[in-house]
């Protein structure tokens, strides 16, 4: 949402450069050290395979361009260690470029090899890139880098409006040496701060009080007015390796954010009010409110669902019905929004809409037909986590319906034929979600619903060691999903081959049924009759075999022994494999695993396995791994990780059967 502020003063700074604190830049252009050409190797972190030697950006208001906004200036060097790092001379500067609102300008680019010689880029070797109808960007690749390279850019972007200055990262993928940030605020406006990750290691305020050229109501003049400059410093700044199961690295590292939170000038017009103020706001939004409200933006989609709602009676039967319709009739763009570009009978004569505008009119539908449905706003994994302290409109990308379905509120998501729903993309677990109700705005958690997996196996072993019989598959929740996906791509199951050759070269399915494939809310059931030559290795009298034919972790994902930020994994699962396994004639079973059966505290995991003999002829080999907490701080990374790390082990070990004398 863009709020419009009434400004009764166009500000213009005079002398702006002797306005600022007399405190030289950090880096200068082209003035690189020796040491700097010559270095092969970052000594504090020697695994680095590029470090960045200095970082500098500032902050300027600048009323000289519509409404008013600001210039941000940066100076970036690399220095490139390590061929691995040779893409980091492809970069890519992006702008908001919808309706011209920021441009790129006095970008100049160079690189010098060791021995200091250098070379500077061409404007014609440049490229201005559309991204898409919002975002464009300046692209423009290094030549000649090599080991010891030493890249260097500066530019100015001009920005009308000052809502958002620009976010500041000190902590990146590789090592930063030295990062420092610069913002000069005139008194009229007031800002939030908002910081993660280490504080910085400098930290300094002042404020000056400075000669303003004030236009106002056609007169001019110059008046007396403060500016407060903010610098913030980091030296030293260790990389930040990006691990599995986490939203975004972007939550992590070390940042700065300025949020507008109000405008004083002969009065103080606040811009960050309150959450139920941005509700009211929102829901009278023309892309937002009013295509539920206002029946022009839907009654052709509420004629054309009538006949499919008119058997419908309760919340829950009205909801099915309107999803599947929608499920059937709408196709996703592939475009994650919360607002709608046109308006809503436009995207459904297309037969295509962003996902805003597809969850957006199933809460049409429902709400015109008495179902008390909600817009929830998220921010996606990928866009990072939300703050709840301030009314922040645009920490969201994304709208999902809340729907009462048996007597609860529950989120859906359309945007795919093979999600029920309740089931929300996994993109869209992000822990929390804000709903927009003008009378009771409120947060509330995004808990997702378990993903369940079951493998009954039932299998002879040969003395050539070939295992034959059947895999019966149970998938529901989000492995569901995936199942479906597979079927979709491999309508003939071929998946299902290349799924065990990828464990077995010369696996071959037999034969295969399904059952619930296109009844999206059932639990999907495969029945796969397969052959599985080489199972078992001979050795003399001993025949070695893994029983865990389908293993769904070769390796354990979480590697390194300390962990500085959670773990999200998007949503809890239950695994279970299930084995009763034929011996061939002649053999005794000779040795098994030891069984284990191991949890967390609290049981926000636990997994066990065992192997047992029932009668002469037969064994059952059972593995349970269940995880029902999916966000785990850094001092309980120990714990996720050992748990794996048994589950991944236990899929590894063999059984020893010996031939009878």
């Amino acid at each position: 949402m863009k709020f419009v502020i009434p400004l009764t003063l166009i500000l213009t700074f005079l002398c702006a450069a002797g306005a600022l604190p007399a405190q030289a830049p950090p880096i200068e252009w082209g003035d690189i050290p020796k040491s700097d050409l010559q270095m092969t190797v970052y000594e504090a972190d020697s695994s680095a395979d590029a470090v960045v030697l200095g970082d500098f950006g500032e902050v300027k208001f600048d009323f000289t361009i519509g409404d008013g906004g600001y210039r941000f200036e940066r100076h970036r060097r690399i220095k490139i260690l390590k061929r691995s790092a040779f893409d980091r001379a492809d970069i890519a500067l992006p702008f908001y470029s919808y309706q011209r609102k920021e441009k790129i300008d006095k970008l100049k680019v160079q690189i010098f090899s060791p021995d200091g010689k250098k070379e500077t880029l061409r404007k014609r070797d440049i490229f201005e890139e559309e991204v898409n109808e919002y975002w464009s960007q300046l692209k423009f690749t290094l030549p000649k880098v090599q080991e010891g390279s030493v890249i260097e850019y500066t530019y100015t972007l001009h920005s009308e409006g000052f809502f958002e200055l620009p976010e500041w990262y000190f902590q990146e993928d590789i090592p930063v040496r030295w990062s420092e940030y610069r913002v000069h605020i005139p008194e009229w406006f007031h800002y939030v701060t908002l910081s993660q990750g280490s504080r910085p290691d400098i930290s300094e305020t002042n404020t000056t009080h400075e000669s303003i050229f004030v236009i106002s109501n056609g007169r001019s003049g110059t008046t007396e007015g403060k500016v407060t400059h903010h610098r913030f410093a980091m030296k030293d700044v260790p990389a930040m390796k990006e691990e599995p199961y986490v939203t975004t690295m972007d939550d992590y590292l070390a940042r700065l954010r300025f949020q507008l939170s109000g405008v004083q000038f002969d009065t103080y017009d606040p811009v960050l009010t309150s959450w139920e103020e941005v509700a009211k706001e929102l829901m009278s939004h023309g892309s937002f409110g009013e295509q539920l409200t206002k029946t022009r933006h839907h009654k052709d989609i509420l004629k054309a669902v009538e006949p499919i709602m008119a058997d419908a009676e309760t919340p829950t039967e009205k909801l099915q019905a309107a999803y599947r319709f929608l499920a059937k009739e709408m196709e996703w763009d592939g475009n994650t929004s919360m607002y709608v570009k046109d308006d809503l009978e436009t995207c459904f004569e297309q037969r295509k809409g962003n996902s805003g505008e597809l969850n957006l009119m199933l809460i049409a539908i429902l709400q015109a037909h008495g179902v008390d449905a909600k817009p929830m706003l998220v921010s996606t994994r990928s866009n990072g986590k939300t703050v709840q302290l301030y009314p922040i409109l645009d920490q969201f990308n994304h709208v999902v319906a809340m729907v009462p379905r048996d007597g609860e509120y529950i989120p859906v998501d359309m945007g795919s034929r093979l999600r029920p729903a309740g089931l929300l993309r996994v993109s869209s677990l992000n822990r929390m979600g804000w709903i927009v109700d003008p009378d009771k705005p409120e947060w509330t958690n995004i808990d997702a619903p378990e993903s369940k997996s079951v493998v009954m196996a039932d299998l002879q072993l040969d003395a050539s060691g070939a295992l034959s019989g059947s895999l019966k598959q149970y998938h529901a929740g989000y492995s569901a999903v995936s199942a479906r996906q597979e079927f979709k791509e491999h309508p003939d199951g071929k998946h299902l081959q290349e799924n065990l050759r990828e464990f077995n070269p010369e696996a071959v399915v037999d034969s295969f049924r399904t059952q619930h494939l296109d009844d999206i809310e059932e639990t999907l059931i495969n029945d796969v009759f397969c052959h599985l030559p080489g199972s078992a290795q001979m050795a003399g009298d001993f025949l070695y075999f893994n029983p865990v034919i389908l293993p769904s972790l070769t390796e354990n994902p979480f590697k390194v022994e300390k962990r500085l930020f959670p773990v999200d994994i998007p949503y809890p699962f239950n695994e279970q494999y299930i084995l009763k396994l034929q011996l061939p004639e002649g053999y005794v079973l000779e040795e098994v695993p030891e069984p284990i059966q191991v949890s967390l505290e609290g049981a926000g995991a636990k997994f066990d396995y065992f192997v047992k003999q029932a009668g002469d002829s037969e064994l059952q080999v059972v593995s349970r791994f269940t995880l029902r907490q999916t966000h785990f701080e850094p001092e309980e990374y120990k714990g996720i990780r050992e748990i794996f790390a048994r589950f991944v082990e236990k899929q590894r070990e063999q059984i020893v059967l010996r031939k009878k004398t």
